[in-house]
């Protein structure tokens, strides 16, 4: 572990301490200006001079989601904060195109109404109108400035003003994630030292808290209406129990041991990914490969302009194609035995695949990258054009005896 990876452990503890203090603060704006306030503190720590890039980012993504048309904000604000990644790396740009997509989802509501029978609910707590000091505070809340989870401008005032704040368990909820921690150092510190590759770590804060209640699509929204439970019902919230799926950024277990490429990915950055997959992914008005592509394109230029990073998320989409075309034609028509069969065969092949796309994140470079796969006769790409093609001919004669039958 390198002075780099001290210094941001002690900071990430010490936003984690400063959130238990936050939360007891009265007053939402009260509270709003310290989260503001420390992350301004955090940001300037790390980044001392450099402070002014996330500034000029947050300040014009401002203007524009105030004085641009509604219509296309969203549009212009994907486009500044990407054009200005290319040249200067800054990770908050997902929270100003995401305020601009809930800007242009709000005028599109106006614009359209919901198919909804509750429209005032959806009114109230659906409809932003976001100031620019309130953009500003949505980009330097401390939450996000080190720790890195997405979480929509909804989210963000729901962190103040939700009515079951209060009664959040969140020693509990800190306990079971912490407790893996030793694990995960020992783990870190054995692999580090035999196989001495640079490893990041990211924990989550005490934000995005919902009812455990809330379905799956609705964790980004407000639940009150799902409950049933009136704001005011301080024994109902005391009693309810709550989850922070919203912001709960990295399933291990699921990254380890599902067994498809598709589970894998999802549960890894599982906040970044809702932004990719909300704000790019169903974006794009082409077929699901496009969209794909597109998707792990934008996700590349994010992480970086080495052309590992490129060759590596590139290569995902062929992947998760023959995936696809795989269980379609094994798993799903499979027995209970064949299904299980079929999952650690297939376990074992995303765990490979994993290794070997993995490779060129690690090594960055592109000479490096094709040296090393050359070394292997670029097996991983063989092998998924070989799965993927002989999948597409087996249904094709399937579907031909079919037609004769």
């Amino acid at each position: 572990m390198n002075f780099d990876d001290i210094i941001y452990v002690f900071f990430l503890l010490t936003s984690i301490g400063i959130g238990q203090y936050i939360r007891h603060i009265p007053g939402q704006l009260q509270r709003q200006y310290v989260c503001t306030g420390v992350g301004v503190l955090l940001v300037f720590l790390v980044s001392r001079l450099h402070i002014v890039h996330p500034l000029i980012l947050t300040c014009l993504n401002g203007l524009i989601v105030l004085h641009v048309n509604k219509k296309y904000c969203h549009i212009i604000s994907f486009l500044f904060c990407f054009g200005y990644l290319a040249f200067f790396r800054w990770t908050s740009q997902y929270y100003m195109v995401g305020v601009a997509f809930e800007v242009h989802q709000s005028y599109r509501f106006k614009q359209e109404g919901y198919p909804d029978k509750n429209v005032d609910f959806k009114t109230e707590h659906h409809v932003i109108h976001p100031s620019f000091l309130d953009v500003f505070q949505y980009s330097f809340c401390y939450a996000g400035v080190l720790i890195g989870p997405y979480y929509k401008y909804k989210t963000y005032i729901d962190m103040f003003s939700v009515p079951y704040a209060p009664y959040l368990p969140c020693f509990k909820i800190l306990k079971h994630r912490i407790c893996f921690i030793p694990l995960y150092i020992g783990m870190f510190l054995l692999s580090d030292y035999i196989f001495p590759l640079e490893w990041s770590c990211n924990c989550m804060n005490n934000i995005g808290q919902n009812p455990t209640t809330a379905k799956k699509k609705e964790r980004q929204e407000l639940t009150l209406q799902i409950l049933g439970i009136h704001k005011d019902n301080q024994e109902a919230w005391s009693e309810t129990e709550y989850n922070f799926q919203t912001v709960h950024n990295i399933d291990e277990f699921g990254s380890e041991f599902l067994p498809t490429i598709r589970e894998g990915i999802r549960s890894w950055n599982r906040t970044v990914q809702y932004w990719l997959v909300m704000f790019v992914y169903k974006q794009v008005p082409f077929t699901k490969p496009v969209r794909m592509l597109v998707t792990m394109l934008v996700s590349s230029f994010w992480h970086g302009i080495y052309p590992g990073y490129y060759l590596c998320l590139l290569s995902a989409p062929l992947f998760l194609l023959a995936e696809a075309e795989m269980e379609t034609l094994f798993k799903k028509k499979a027995s209970p035995l064949g299904k299980q069969v079929f999952d650690w065969i297939w376990w074992v092949i995303k765990m490979q695949a994993f290794a070997y796309m993995g490779m060129a994140f690690l090594l960055l470079r592109v000479d490096k990258t094709l040296h090393y796969w050359w070394s292997i006769y670029f097996v991983g790409h063989v092998f998924v054009l070989a799965i993927f093609t002989g999948t597409l001919l087996l249904k094709h004669l399937c579907n031909t005896k079919l037609k004769k039958s």
